[in-house]
């Protein structure tokens, strides 16, 4: 068994990472469907070298909620226009898992409060 811990850090405005799947517009939406709203990869996912193990998005200095792209936006100005301004204002800070991360995810949680909020993610070997 191999446990990986993945803690919350700060982002660029001095605010908490959030643990999440929605990353939609700084990574291809077939790297998430192994997660869980919260970020964390589903129980039973087989995990390989590369795969995004833990979501995880950080706001950067440029970030302003208010011009965040709405459905509409999209709609009307383009989806690589909008995707280019949430990649302006926010960063995929994910846990990408390394060689010695692979195996099967036994359980996934969260441990600790904000603004220390730790993913630990266990992971059996398969043979």
């Amino acid at each position: 068994m191999k446990t990986v811990i993945i803690s919350q850090e700060l982002d660029e405005l001095g605010g908490p990472e959030e643990f999440t799947s929605d990353l939609t517009d700084l990574v291809d939406a077939d790297e998430l469907e192994h997660l869980q709203d919260d970020g964390l990869p589903i129980q039973g996912t087989i995990v390989s070298a590369g795969m995004l193990l833990v979501g995880k998005l950080a706001r950067t200095k440029d970030y302003d909620r208010s011009k965040l792209p709405r459905s509409v936006d999209y709609a009307f100005h383009g989806e690589e226009a909008m995707r280019e301004i949430v990649q302006s204002m926010l960063k995929n800070t994910s846990h990408y898992a390394t060689a010695g991360e692979t195996g099967k995810v036994i359980e996934s949680y969260f441990d600790g409060d904000e603004p220390n909020i730790k993913a630990v993610v266990v992971i059996e070997a398969i043979e």
